[in-house]
C-alpha cells in the first residue's frame, strides 16, 4: 500500500489544473520558482523510449550548476558509418524515413544491423555520439551551447511510464527524473508563455507534438514522459538549428506556416480547453498548414519559434542523418558533406516522398477500417469492432440512407452498459441529420442525457461546430421559489426546424444543463414531449442493480463534478485504479480513487460496480462526499 500511494502521491501532483507540470523538487528553490537539484548526477546518461523500441536515437543527462542547469543530449551517429552517395545513403533517401506499422519496423530507413545494433545507444555499450551540451540559468534561459562527438554510455533504459513512476525513488536516479519533470515542467511554461502551441488534456490524453498534430498517449504517466523528452529534444533541436546559422552552414529546417485565416495561438488554446477529440481535429485542420523541410529557417508556427531543425532522430530520419553530417564536417574542420544546392535538392525530394507516404498510409487506413466495418456490417459480428470501425460502420449507415437494426440495438446495448467514446457518439450526431435513427437508439440516447445532463454541452457545441446547428440561443429567468427557468434553441440545419427546450432547477447552471439534454435529445429525433420526465422512453422495469451499483436516479456526472471541483480549487486531479472480477461477461470493477486535497490526502474505494464508468462515478460520489460536497 505504501509503494502505491507514493506513486499516487506523485501523480497527483505533476499536473496542476491547467494541465501543466507543478511537480516541486524536494530542494529548496530559488525565488524563480525553477528548482535546484540535490543530486543529480551528470554521469548518469538515460534513455526514455517505448517498450518496444530498439532504434534508439537519444539519450540525456542533467545536473545543477552554480548558474542553474547544464542538459546534455546524446545522439546516435550513423553519420560516421553512412558515407555520402554510397548505396546505403541512397536506399535511406529513397525511403526518406522509417515506415512503423503501430510499435512495428515495417521498412527500415537504415539496415537493422546499424539502427538497432551498432549504432543505437543501447544501455551499456560504448557509442560514439553528438553530444549537445546546453546551459541554463535558473530562469531556464540559454547562456551557452557546445556541440562535440564523444565516446558515451547510457546507464539506464526507461519507457515513457517508468519516467514518474521511477521518480519516487530516493536515489540519483529518482532525483534525475524530478529534476527532469521540472526543468521540463519550466521550458513547457516558457514556450506556452511564448506563444507556442504546446497542448495536452490529461482526460483525454491527448497532445499536440511539435507541428500541431494530435497526439494520443496509453496513460497520464506515459504523457509524462512523452513531454520531458518532447521539452529536451525541442530544446536540443532549437539550439543546434541556431548553431548552424551562426556556422553558416548548408542545413535542413523545419518550416511550419499556418493558414491564412489561423487566428493568435493564444486563442486556439483558449479554445481548445473545451473541444472533443473530433473537434479539435477539425479545428487543428482549418488553421494548421503543412510541416515542411526547407534550406532556409523560415519559422515555425506551432513552435512559435524563428528558426528550428531535427536532428535528433538519425537513425530513422534522413534529414537528420543529413544535418548531423554537416554539424560533424564543421566540427572536424572540413567542408560541409553536403553544398548548397545540393541541400535543396534533398529538401525538395524528401518533401516530395514523405507527402506520398502520407498519402499512402491514410488511403491503406481507411480502406481497411471500411472493409473490417463493412464485413461487420454483413456478417453482425459487431462485438469484434473497435472504435474507427464503428465510426465507420455508423458513416456507412448514414451514406446508405438507413442505420440497420442490429446496428442500432448493438450501439444502444453499448451506451446502457460500458458506454462509448464520445469520437463514436458525435459521429451518431452527425448521422442524426442524415438519417432516422432506430427508435432503442434514440431511447439510449434519451437515457443518456437525462441521467447525465453535464454531457449535453459537449454534443450541443459538436453540432454548432460542425455546422450541424446553427442559431443557437440561451435565456433563463428567476422563479422565487422554484430556483431558475433556462430556455435553449437552435436551428437543425438538415431540415431546417428550430428546435427548443426548457428546464427548471434550483441552480441555474443545472437548469441549463437539462435543458441542453431535452434539446438534443430532440436533435437525436426524440419528440419534446418525451424529454419532459426523466425515463419516459423506458417503459420496461429496469433490472435489479447488483450491490454497490449506482442507481439510474444518481447518475449525476460525479466525476465531472469532482474535476470541476479540483479546476476550481487549482488542485490535481484524482488519481483512479480500476480492477475487475469475475467473468469477462460478468465481472464486477472496483475502484481506487485518491485526491491530493489541501487538508490532506483523501483516498477512498468503490466496489461491485457493474461497468468501469460506474466504479468511477461511485469512487467520485465518495470522493465529493470526503471534501465536504
Amino acid at each position: 500500500m505504501s509503494t502505491y500511494l507514493s506513486t499516487v502521491r506523485l501523480q497527483a501532483q505533476i499536473f496542476n489544473h491547467d494541465g501543466v507540470f507543478s511537480l516541486k523538487s524536494q530542494a529548496k528553490t530559488p525565488s524563480t520558482d525553477t528548482p535546484e537539484s540535490m543530486n543529480s548526477s551528470p554521469n548518469l546518461l538515460i534513455t526514455v523510449d517505448g517498450p518496444s523500441t530498439r532504434d534508439i536515437d537519444d539519450a540525456f543527462s542533467l545536473a545543477s550548476t552554480e548558474a542553474g542547469w547544464q542538459l546534455k543530449v546524446a545522439i546516435a551517429t550513423p553519420a560516421a558509418i553512412v558515407t555520402p552517395g554510397s548505396e546505403l545513403d541512397m536506399a535511406a533517401r529513397k525511403l526518406a524515413a522509417t515506415v512503423y506499422g503501430g510499435t512495428r519496423v515495417i521498412k527500415s530507413m537504415l539496415p537493422l544491423a546499424l539502427s538497432e545494433n551498432q549504432c543505437s545507444l543501447v544501455a551499456g555499450a560504448d557509442r560514439l555520439a553528438m553530444v549537445i551540451s546546453i546551459d541554463l540559468d535558473a530562469r531556464l534561459q540559454v547562456l551557452a551551447t557546445q556541440v562535440s562527438f564523444d565516446q558515451v554510455t547510457v546507464s539506464n533504459r526507461l519507457t515513457y511510464e517508468d519516467v514518474p513512476r521511477l521518480a519516487g525513488q530516493q536515489d540519483t536516479l529518482g532525483q534525475l527524473l524530478r529534476d527532469a519533470i521540472n526543468v521540463s515542467k519550466g521550458l513547457l511554461a516558457g514556450r506556452r508563455s511564448s506563444g507556442a502551441l504546446a497542448f495536452f488534456d490529461l482526460k483525454t490524453l491527448i497532445y499536440l507534438d511539435e507541428d500541431g498534430a494530435m497526439q494520443h498517449a496509453k496513460s497520464v504517466d506515459d504523457m509524462v514522459g512523452h513531454i520531458v523528452i518532447q521539452e529536451f529534444m525541442v530544446l536540443a533541436n532549437t539550439q543546434l538549428a541556431r548553431w548552424a546559422i551562426e556556422k553558416e552552414l548548408p542545413f535542413i529546417y523545419r518550416s511550419h506556416r499556418p493558414k491564412l485565416a489561423a487566428p493568435p495561438v493564444a486563442d486556439i488554446l483558449e479554445s481548445m480547453q473545451t473541444m472533443n477529440e473530433e473537434a479539435l481535429k477539425a479545428q487543428l485542420a482549418v488553421i494548421m498548414g503543412t510541416a515542411v523541410y526547407s534550406p532556409h529557417a523560415l519559422g515555425h508556427y506551432a513552435l512559435s519559434l524563428p528558426y528550428y531543425a531535427h536532428t535528433t532522430s538519425p537513425l530513422r530520419r534522413y534529414v537528420d542523418l543529413v544535418n548531423q553530417r554537416q554539424i560533424r564536417a564543421h566540427c572536424a574542420g572540413m567542408p560541409p558533406a553536403h553544398g548548397q544546392d545540393e541541400i535543396t535538392a534533398i529538401c525538395s525530394e524528401i518533401n516530395e516522398v514523405l507527402a506520398q507516404a502520407k498519402i499512402d498510409r491514410s488511403d491503406s487506413f481507411k480502406a481497411a477500417v471500411v472493409n473490417r466495418a463493412a464485413r461487420a456490417l454483413d456478417g453482425g459480428h459487431l462485438s469484434r469492432l473497435g472504435d474507427p470501425e464503428l465510426v465507420q460502420a455508423i458513416k456507412l449507415a448514414a451514406s446508405s440512407g438507413g442505420m440497420p437494426a442490429t446496428l442500432g440495438a448493438y450501439l444502444a446495448n453499448r451506451m446502457r452498459a460500458e458506454g462509448l467514446a464520445d469520437k463514436v457518439l458525435d459521429v451518431m450526431v452527425t448521422a442524426a441529420s442524415a438519417i432516422e435513427l432506430p427508435e432503442v437508439l434514440i431511447e439510449a440516447w434519451c437515457a443518456l442525457l437525462l441521467n447525465e445532463p453535464t454531457r449535453a454541452k459537449h454534443f450541443l457545441m459538436f453540432a454548432i461546430q460542425t455546422d450541424l446547428a446553427g442559431q443557437h440561443s440561451t435565456r433563463d429567468r428567476a422563479i422565487d421559489t422554484s430556483g431558475f427557468e433556462v430556455h435553449v434553441s437552435i436551428l437543425r440545419k438538415s431540415d431546417g426546424t428550430t428546435l427548443s427546450a426548457s428546464a427548471l432547477a434550483p441552480r441555474k447552471k443545472d437548469a441549463e444543463n437539462l435543458a441542453s439534454a431535452r434539446l438534443i435529445c430532440q436533435f437525436m429525433g426524440a419528440p419534446a414531449s418525451s424529454t419532459q420526465a426523466r425515463d419516459v422512453l423506458s417503459t420496461s422495469t429496469p433490472p435489479a442493480a447488483p450491490a454497490g451499483a449506482l442507481q439510474a436516479s444518481d447518475r449525476r456526472n460525479f466525476k465531472g463534478e469532482i474535476m470541476e471541483f479540483c479546476q476550481k480549487r487549482r488542485i490535481a486531479p484524482p488519481a483512479f485504479e480500476v480492477s475487475s472480477t469475475g467473468p469477462s461477461n460478468d465481472a464486477r470493477f472496483t475502484c481506487r480513487a485518491t485526491l491530493q486535497h489541501p487538508g490532506g490526502l483523501k483516498s477512498v474505494v468503490f466496489e461491485g460496480a457493474k461497468t468501469k464508468k460506474d466504479a468511477e462515478a461511485g469512487a467520485s460520489r465518495k470522493l465529493l462526499d470526503e471534501v465536504g460536497l
